[in-house]
């Protein structure tokens, strides 16, 4: 004899051919399991699975979910598990009509006593009980699954659901009540600021974030930065490209409502420079190529970086050390580089980002 929850315990199961549920699982994969242990390998017996459940409790209510469970768990998954393959294997439909013999039956005492009945008898009504419990969940057909209802029949006949409770509707409930009417917002978290480095450099500097989409720019145009030192005539030349490629288009500056009273008045400015813009003519097209020549193309932002930080580290005299610190620059190119930034570094757009650090260690000595 196999109860619901000795199976995993390592009892030798050699002569188990009596399965007795009376405790039953939500899930009823779990009363198929204990099941499946009795069902094992090499057993010749024929084995009797009973359900015991209390009369008017929640037991009743598990046992008819579990049914549907696994009612629907038939039409959609399991469909052809069970197919016949030899002739003393278990027939399609076996192990449902073990888990449903009996489980619904209920001793009738209206004065809620004990008796004695006699065993056949009872065996009999659960007969009777599990006839009537499978041709109400033959009503859970495909149609119920298009629609995923758990619609059958009460004991009357009278159509009901698996929703219904005790009269009440709790699907339709459900539907009316709102999950945030109980709902209790938890406090926003709040960040704890350090130090607002962002916020400091655009106040001083006057740079607000962008509002509008990024106007568009010519697609061949060169990558220069600010670090390169290109002579300012090439900027001049890049800016008169760019505004050309614009009325070429014919962009137009869009409104920023978020500009101020002089947002109009600077929209109508660049409205006007993009109208009154013209393309580069041969000779300008000639000098921008030679300015792109005249700038430190090999000095890539990790370069400039690292002489940052050497100056921060060294003092802005101390080249030689400076050099060091540059890795792949020798020390002529850093000492050009040093003083040609020395004498253009306002024109940096972070300058006073880079050069915080410097001062500081200017100060120092």
């Amino acid at each position: 004899m196999l109860s619901t929850r000795a199976g995993g315990l390592g009892i030798n199961l050699a002569t188990a051919d009596v399965v007795i549920i009376y405790d039953s699982d939500w899930n009823p994969q779990v009363d198929l399991q204990a099941m499946d242990r009795a069902h094992r390998i090499g057993q010749t017996k024929t084995v009797r699975v009973f359900r015991l459940i209390t009369e008017h409790t929640v037991e009743e209510r598990i046992i008819m979910r579990a049914e549907m469970k696994l009612k629907l768990d038939n039409l959609v998954i399991q469909q052809g598990r069970l197919v016949e393959q030899k002739s003393n294997q278990l027939q399609k439909g076996d192990v449902l009509d073990m888990i449903r013999h009996g489980a619904n039956y209920i001793f009738r005492s209206k004065d809620s006593d004990f008796k004695d009945e006699d065993i056949d008898i009872i065996l009999a009504r659960g007969e009777q009980k599990t006839a009537e419990m499978n041709e109400k969940l033959a009503q859970l057909g495909e149609s119920n699954l298009r629609s995923l209802k758990f619609d059958t029949a009460d004991e009357n006949g009278a159509p009901t659901s698996a929703y219904i409770f005790e009269g009440e509707d709790y699907r339709e409930k459900q539907c009316r009540t709102s999950l945030l009417d109980g709902w209790i917002e938890p406090p926003k978290r709040e960040r704890k600021a350090n130090y607002a480095v962002d916020a400091y450099f655009r106040e001083a500097l006057r740079v607000s974030e962008p509002k509008a989409p990024k106007p568009p720019r010519p697609p061949k145009q060169p990558n220069v930065q600010d670090f390169q030192f290109f002579p300012p005539r090439l900027f001049e030349l890049l800016d008169k490209e760019i505004y050309a490629f614009r009325k070429s288009i014919g962009y137009k500056v869009p409104r920023n409502p978020d500009a101020g009273p002089d947002g109009e008045r600077d929209r109508l400015d660049e409205q006007a420079r993009i109208d009154e813009a013209e393309p580069l003519t041969e000779e300008e097209l000639a000098e921008k190529e030679e300015l792109l020549t005249q700038g430190f193309t090999n000095w890539s932002k990790r370069d400039f970086q690292q002489f940052i930080k050497a100056n921060e580290k060294h003092g802005r005299d101390d080249l030689e050390a400076i050099s060091v610190d540059v890795e792949g620059k020798t020390p002529d190119e850093v000492k050009r580089y040093a003083r040609v930034f020395w004498t253009r570094c306002n024109e940096l757009q972070d300058v006073d980002k880079h050069m915080a650090q410097v001062i500081v260690k200017l100060y120092r000595y």
